[in-house]
């Protein structure tokens, strides 16, 4: 073959094509750390499949969402792209669900962020999960409330009323009338199940938990500053000694549930362009960076709340509940569900 006056050999011709390929795939081909689609490609359906029953639950790592369901609001709003049976397919287990009480009454709380209404009532979020979870009884998800605006104080009890009428009571852990639960759950107790969070005075129903948040630190000046600190909050607050998983040797500290949040703003500080979708963007790929170099010697527990997280990230911190998982004769969901796209 001859171009402009060359002679091009056969194998020549391979070398170029092959270039010409990995060149491709480096550009198209790219892992995806930050999602801002509405459609999800690569699904984590039932990851919690084969988890060890006796595992308590604060040892697992769980890839949650910051303002779960705050879709709509433009730039200075939206946290995630995904709706909330997306973000399920996608394998995320925890939802951070802001509500506002607006008339002060049960089947009318609707999600919210500030005061920004994003279209979705509590009763439907309640729906839409325990619909999942009667689909896939192995799984587990977490929810934690923040009441916003007014009438706050009347949030639990109205949450806790419309879980009555809607008979989803079977659904929620802690029970909501009986048996005492545990502070730290293990899976066993709480397979199909919407496992609520308790935050403090604001909504005092739930198991106890512990954020490395502090007042402030969502407002982003300088996202390798948030990154940094978000970081060290991982290697210092959500990381195992080693990778033991004897639940003998458990210490207090260890069955604590930490919770991170990797998101922020810099809106609230007059810096406008770093919106939550752009500090995720650069945030979400240096997290899938490091945590791929943990995963070799560490193991990590606690709930990573991601804005705009992508299938990928999702999927490294899943794969960090390996050292968790038991294999089961005739069943093969819990592996399956750790590689992406089936289901």
């Amino acid at each position: 073959m001859k171009m402009n006056g060359r002679t091009f050999h056969s194998k020549q011709i391979h070398c170029i094509f092959l270039l010409l390929l990995t060149f491709y795939h480096g550009c198209y081909g790219t892992a995806k750390y930050f999602n801002d689609q509405e459609t999800l490609e690569e699904e984590n359906l039932e990851w919690m499949t084969n988890i060890n029953n006796d595992i308590e639950l604060s040892k697992l790592f769980i890839p949650g969402t910051h303002d779960s369901l705050a879709l709509y609001g433009g730039p200075a709003a939206k946290c995630q792209s995904w709706n909330l049976e997306t973000q399920l397919k996608a394998g995320v287990r925890y939802f951070d669900l802001r509500v506002w009480n607006i008339f002060n009454r049960p089947t009318k709380m609707i999600l919210t962020h500030g005061l920004v209404i994003q279209f979705k009532l509590l009763s439907s979020v309640f729906q839409d999960m325990v619909q999942f979870l009667t689909k896939y009884e192995s799984e587990t998800i977490l929810i934690r409330i923040k009441p916003e605006l007014w009438h706050k104080k009347d949030v639990k009890a109205n949450t806790l009323t419309l879980l009555s009428t809607l008979k989803y009571q079977k659904y929620v852990y802690p029970p909501l009338k009986g048996q005492s639960p545990a502070e730290s759950p293990k899976m066993k107790d709480v397979r199909g199940k919407i496992v609520f969070l308790k935050l403090n005075d604001a909504f005092d129903f739930g198991i106890p938990y512990t954020t490395t948040h502090k007042s402030g630190e969502h407002k982003v000046a300088d996202i390798e500053d948030k990154f940094n600190m978000v970081l060290g909050y991982i290697n210092t607050q959500m990381t195992s000694n080693d990778k033991t998983t004897d639940i003998d040797e458990q210490t207090e500290e260890d069955q604590d549930l930490i919770l991170t949040y990797s998101s922020g703003t810099g809106w609230p500080i007059g810096r406008p362009l770093s919106t939550p979708k752009k500090i995720a963007k650069d945030i979400n790929n240096q997290l899938a960076k490091n945590l791929n170099e943990l995963s070799t010697t560490t193991v990590l527990h606690g709930i990573l709340a991601m804005d705009f997280p992508g299938p990928d990230l999702i999927k490294i911190v899943i794969d960090f509940n390996k050292p968790h998982l038991v294999d089961k004769p005739g069943t093969s969901n819990g592996k399956r569900s750790l590689k992406r796209g089936q289901a």
